[in-house]
């Protein structure tokens, strides 16, 4: 991107907290260096490293997040900055830090990260000649009115002195101001930006790649340079690991996006407009599912007429749709369906189906997007009624455990599980739902159970998710997180129009027994847990509506009975009740 300014320079001295750096007149480059962590990918960031050495700008600044942090553990924490530092090398002489919710999460990481990066506060500001750099600290902010008032008038303080004809550049973790855009709420450090005329706003936390104008101010939200991919996991979405260089040369400023592998793209690859398009085109094709045939029903919600063609793709060992392809012809904001007969021969329902067609979008219909729609199966499952007694001892030797168990799982995304096997079984009696899993691991030793109290953050370690809808005709439902060392996190949730809303402060009675076993026989994980009926439900139960999902901490994999895992009672699956 490329912006017209008065910077009149002769020479530019560069002075950080700690460094001189000798930049040529009129002409440096750096580099804003995105998130590394939650889930780091260090063989990525290395990538990156190195791909910056190639570059070598004149400084580096990242956004955030370059250690996981979030232990109390003081020795670990320094162990991950001096992996950092260690990566970084020769580059950590010219390195400028802005602190994210992984490098900071409390007083004791936060005199961590002081110490290590040296500096005497985590916001602070410097200059090359007529521009400025500002490094403000989001890391603990959870909403942007509630902003750190001692840090707010230093901003307002340190704004105040700069001239208009000046490019500044403000860089923060967390991008608060997309959701102010999209939303049209109020953003306090927004105001204040329009107020002091900053140029460019960097940030990052979300791990995915976008730009956005506003208001005069171009705010870039740098993606993953390491980290895991959250929200989105395409590329048009801006899921793609990179790094941005920025040039200012004579009067203009120019953003290249860099990913590790060398390739440059132009800054407005990904805009926050395009994002929001392309979530309403994905909800302009729906699929519904009847007996024997599915419908596809697509709107064109664009200004362009499209000529393209709908296929399926699915594997011929599990499924039938026909016909496979069909033509797919629709004016501009017109709409029309299609049908088609399905038929499955087994169980092993995973991958499921794919209905895929492309896409016109952008203001001038420049980018093709492909939408994807998986076909939306709609699973169900057996609880067994017991006559006996089921001791809750996490041994399994009831013969209720015998019967006929869920062990037919797939990814998030609609495809064949990565986790190592599992299965689950339900029952009940007139008084409890019983809950029996084994969840196979062959590294019984990475079993992640560091989560101890009741209502913590139970979904880092390794665990089960269940969600159980005991009325069907109503939208309020029940949220269960159990870890492999039976620490329970559950929530009482229902939905207002399209949100789920969730009480956090609810809890159980359930009783949880786990047992974590290394053996010749079996390695992994084993859970058993009675939920007394009359928490959740009034009446004898008979169908319900339930999802259950697996997560697999070594190996940061997600597995699901029914896709798509949602907080939506439209998507659950169905519990039927034996007698």
């Amino acid at each position: 991107m490329m912006r017209n300014t008065k910077l009149l320079v002769v020479g530019i001295i560069l002075s950080s907290l700690k460094t001189i750096i000798a930049i040529e007149p009129l002409s440096f480059s750096f580099v804003v260096l995105g998130d590394r962590t939650g889930g780091a990918d260090h063989v990525v960031f290395e990538q990156v490293v190195k791909q910056i050495k190639l570059i070598n700008p004149d400084f580096i600044i990242n956004i955030g997040d370059l250690i996981e942090g979030y232990t109390s553990d003081t020795q670990k924490i320094n162990q991950e900055w001096d992996l950092i530092f260690s990566t970084l090398g020769k580059l950590k002489e010219k390195f400028y830090f802005t602190p994210g919710n992984h490098d900071i999460w409390d007083q004791i990481s936060s005199q961590i990260y002081l110490n290590r990066t040296g500096y005497k506060k985590p916001y602070y500001a410097f200059s090359a000649h007529k521009c400025h750099f500002v490094i403000i600290d989001n890391s603990q902010e959870e909403k942007i009115y509630e902003f750190d008032s001692v840090q707010l008038k230093w901003l307002n303080s340190t704004l105040a002195k700069y001239k208009r004809n000046d490019i500044v550049f403000c860089f923060m973790h967390k991008s608060f101001w997309k959701d102010a855009y999209i939303n049209n709420k109020p953003d306090t450090l927004h105001k204040l930006f329009v107020k002091y005329g900053v140029d460019y706003v960097f940030s990052g936390h979300d791990h995915f790649y976008c730009q956005l104008i506003w208001d005069g101010i171009t705010y870039t939200q740098v993606g993953p340079s390491g980290s895991r991919y959250k929200q989105y996991k395409k590329e048009e979405y801006g899921a793609f690991q990179n790094f941005v260089l920025v040039t200012v040369k004579n009067n203009d400023v120019i953003i290249k996006v860099i990913k590790p592998d060398g390739s440059v793209l132009n800054s407005d690859i990904v805009t926050l407009p395009d994002i929001k398009e392309l979530e309403k085109i994905e909800q302009s094709l729906q699929i519904v599912q009847n007996e024997d045939t599915v419908e596809v029903l697509i709107n064109n919600i664009t200004d362009f007429s499209f000529n393209s063609r709908g296929k399926w793709e699915f594997n011929p060992k599990n499924w039938t749709i026909v016909p496979q392809e069909t033509v797919v012809l629709i004016p501009p904001h017109g709409n029309k369906s299609f049908k088609f007969h399905w038929q499955t021969a087994n169980e092993s329902v995973y991958p499921l189906p794919r209905f895929s067609i492309f896409y016109p979008y952008s203001k001038l219909g420049t980018k093709t997007y492909k939408v994807e729609k998986l076909f939306p199966v709609h699973r169900q499952a057996q609880c067994s009624k017991v006559s006996g007694v089921i001791k809750i001892d996490g041994q399994l030797n009831e013969k209720v455990w015998q019967k006929k168990s869920i062990n037919i799982f797939g990814s998030s995304e609609g495809n064949v599980s990565n986790t190592d096997p599992w299965w689950v079984s339900f029952a009940y009696d007139k008084d409890n739902l019983y809950i029996g899993a084994i969840l196979y691991d062959i590294k019984p030793d990475s079993i992640s159970t560091k989560i101890t109290e009741r209502d913590d953050k139970v979904y880092n370690d390794d665990h089960i998710n269940i969600i159980l809808q005991p009325h069907v005709t109503q939208d309020t439902y029940y949220q269960f997180f159990i870890n492999a060392r039976g620490t329970v996190m559950d929530r009482k949730c229902y939905m207002i129009g399209k949100d789920s809303k969730k009480e956090f402060k609810w809890n159980s009675n359930i009783i949880v027994q786990t047992r974590i076993v290394k053996s010749k026989d079996f390695n992994g994980w084993i859970l058993e847990a009675a939920l007394p009926l009359k928490d959740i439900t009034f009446k004898v139960p008979q169908t319900w509506g339930f999802n259950i999902a697996r997560f697999q901490k070594r190996k940061e994999e997600v597995s699901v009975f029914s896709v798509p895992f949602e907080h939506n009672p439209k998507t659950f699956a169905t519990l039927k009740f034996t007698y």
